[in-house]
């Protein structure tokens, strides 16, 4: 009687590892044909790739996942579908194919061509607006630099109908010898000269006479518009708002401090600069226009009687400094220069009806002069003020700061002390706006 349970848990037992072996050679066996599906599925998915059958084998070699090497064949067939489909001119097909391989192979170079064509069909298609956000995001790729000066040329064209030389004319600067750009830039350069004329804006209109040079008849025109509108002579701003412009004159080694201080409080500045500083320091002066300070006329040499010259000579003084800006500023400064900020500054403040009409002529509709400067005033200095008190106490709502080199020691208690009264510092384009 004590034998029989015994024998029972032996078949228990035995009946248990028998259904575990049984379980596991069924697992066995289900793995194995699983991985001989796989296999089978992975040969015709390579078969496929090498028959250029592209479409079935990168959803074959996505469907096996990790299996052997499946991924990296599956981004293979993947980008040589996308670029069959891009041979095929089937452009949205092939960017999406691209895009997800996009680290393989040239994908990215694709990506960007592909960009490309979309950005020319919708050109083409008159979708100009998305065209030319698509153009300029690509930039300097292929031909989009000249598919955005055609949008803009026929903006400009579009102007012109509307009769909106202003607009037209901006944009015709932008493209400069693009097609006939110059030719109606001129044409309309020359009609809104004759609009200005005619609405009492006479220094728009010699801005824009002087620019045309020998076109119809605009020398005529500025000639008789410089006589009777000769350059403004101004000395300050707009005496409402508590704005003060830096100027400085001349050159000299310590304008590397001064720009260095100016630079470090974030103000800008205009210099009146000499022929000679600017050929001494063409790199410092680069850097301060690229800094975005103003660099205009003095002159070439400082003659104090420049005022009381010949015409022929004051003319020969003044575009000899412009000869010098274009050599080490560039042509593309002066012309922005004349037309954008013409001013000038005479040596001494000197001045004269016959010099304020041929600057006039010249293009430099303004003439700048000072409130406060660091020669005068400190020579007729009836309240014993230090340099620094010079500035700081009679500081006024638009005043026009005019200093040389020799501020250099003092220019930061200068900026502190204007500063701390309240004003900021500004551009004199900023401050005659």
């Amino acid at each position: 009687m004590t034998t029989r349970p015994k024998k029972k848990y032996r078949l228990k037992k035995n009946r248990l590892i028998l259904i575990v072996l049984v379980g596991l050679i069924a697992l066995g066996y289900s793995l194995t044909q699983t991985v001989y599906k796989k296999d089978i599925a992975y040969y015709y998915a390579q078969q496929d790739l090498s028959h250029e059958r592209f479409e079935k084998a990168s959803v074959a070699f996505s469907a096996l996942g990790s299996f052997k090497d499946s991924m990296s064949l599956y981004q293979e067939s993947t980008y040589r579908l996308a670029l069959s489909l891009l041979e095929a001119n089937q452009v949205i097909e092939a960017e999406a194919l691209f895009n997800l391989v996009k680290d393989y192979g040239g994908a990215r170079t694709f990506l960007t061509q592909c960009a490309y064509l979309k950005a020319v069909a919708l050109f083409e298609a008159g979708k100009i607006e998305e065209a030319q956000a698509s153009f300029l995001l690509l930039g300097t790729y292929k031909e989009s630099q000249t598919y955005l000066k055609e949008i803009q040329y026929r903006a400009a064209i579009a102007y012109l109908d509307q009769d909106k030389r202003e607009e037209a004319r901006v944009i015709l600067l932008e493209l400069g010898n693009y097609k006939d750009s110059l030719n109606y830039l001129k044409e309309i350069s020359y009609r809104l000269a004759n609009d200005y004329v005619t609405q009492d804006e006479p220094y728009k209109a010699i801005s824009l006479f002087y620019e045309l040079g020998t076109y119809k008849d605009s020398p005529a025109l500025l000639d008789a518009l410089a006589a009777a509108y000769p350059s403004i002579i101004k000395d300050h701003g707009n005496r409402s708002r508590p704005e003060i412009a830096l100027t400085f004159d001349d050159g000299g080694a310590a304008y590397e401090q001064v720009l260095s201080i100016l630079n470090a409080h974030g103000i800008k500045a205009t210099f009146f600069l000499l022929s000679k500083e600017l050929l001494a320091n063409p790199e410092r002066w680069r850097q301060a226009v690229k800094d975005g300070h103003l660099i205009c006329n003095h002159t070439a040499h400082h003659l104090m009687k420049l005022a009381w010259m010949t015409e022929s000579e004051m003319i020969t003084e003044i575009m000899a400094w412009e000869t010098t800006a274009r050599s080490v500023l560039g042509d593309a400064y002066v012309q922005r220069m004349k037309r954008d900020f013409p001013y000038f500054r005479a040596p001494g403040g000197n001045r004269s009806v016959l010099l304020q009409q041929v600057l006039s002529k010249l293009g430099y509709t303004t003439t700048a002069y000072w409130i406060q400067d660091d020669v005068y005033n400190m020579t007729h200095n009836y309240h014993n003020y230090t340099l620094v008190e010079n500035y700081v106490l009679t500081a006024k709502n638009g005043d026009i700061f005019l200093m040389h080199q020799g501020t250099a020691g003092a220019e930061e208690d200068i900026i502190n002390g204007v500063e701390a009264r309240g004003f900021t510092f500004k551009l004199l384009t900023d401050l005659w706006r």
